[in-house]
């Protein structure tokens, strides 16, 4: 993966030194600084799809210098710091870049998500039913799953469900969360079975590498009695994900099964 985002940060600095030179060579004018930035803007883009947050943070930052009034490129950043686990200066570029632009889908989904990192659920709100009800907005199931964790954080587990089933029904295929919310509020209420099956969809696919939900199928088998599929479960877990914090209580729970 580093060898990945090492060719991809060259392919894009490479690309940044071509245009440089062609633009030389021709004798054209030299590109100014607002069109430098925005192919800063672009290899810190690009990094940020290859996972790397410390190389987009090293272009973007010095795009900011110049593009000051950019609403995407203030989400992109707060993307960045997100990414590093600095929510504090994620959530300052995520509230400018709102600012910037207030009918940012995109924008007011990640404030939202933020502001519920720092706990500030009351606040999450409004941004998250604004990217909800974007008819624009291509990923609105994450906002309604945001939404959904939400109000199961609040204990309004019927709001959180009714959030969740829409994000569901919208991305069937994608919604991980969504899927392994709905098995938590299955299981406050000992619906076992259906809360199996959530925890089945949110770790299969395209959700197969959500520790969490492949650890909370565990769970739920062990709830339900089923302890030989817990045990497998469980040390599937351990398996696929050595080092994570799912694969310690994996092992935890290992101890004290029948």
């Amino acid at each position: 993966m580093l060898l990945k985002h090492f060719f991809s940060f060259v392919l894009a600095v490479s690309v940044f030194v071509s245009v440089l030179g062609c633009a030389s060579l021709t004798g054209k004018k030299k590109m100014s600084q607002k069109e430098r930035a925005e192919i800063l803007m672009r290899i810190g883009n690009g990094a940020l799809v290859e996972g790397d947050p410390t190389t987009a943070l090293q272009n973007l930052l010095q795009a900011e210098k110049v593009l000051t009034e950019s609403s995407v490129l203030q989400h992109s950043i707060a993307v960045a710091f997100y990414r590093k686990n600095d929510i504090n200066r994620a959530l300052e570029y995520a509230e400018r870049s709102v600012e910037l632009d207030s009918n940012s889908a995109l924008a007011q989904n990640t404030l939202g998500a933020l502001y519920m990192k720092k706990e500030r659920f009351r606040e999450a709100k409004d941004p998250l039913m604004f990217a909800a009800k974007d008819p624009l907005n291509r990923e609105a199931y994450k906002a309604r799953t945001n939404l959904g964790i939400l109000h199961y954080k609040l204990g309004d587990y019927k709001k959180a469900k009714n959030n969740l089933d829409v994000a569901v029904r919208s991305e069937p295929i994608r919604a991980c969360k969504a899927y392994y919310y709905k098995g938590h509020i299955l299981l406050r209420s000992a619906n076992f079975d259906r809360a199996i099956s959530n925890y089945k969809k949110a770790s299969e696919k395209l959700c197969g590498g959500f520790s969490n939900a492949h650890f909370a199928l565990g769970v739920a088998y062990s709830r339900n009695k089923n302890y030989e599929l817990a045990r497998k479960k469980f040390v599937e877990v351990h398996q696929l994900f050595p080092e994570s914090e799912a694969a310690r209580q994996a092992l935890d729970r290992l101890k004290f099964l029948p």
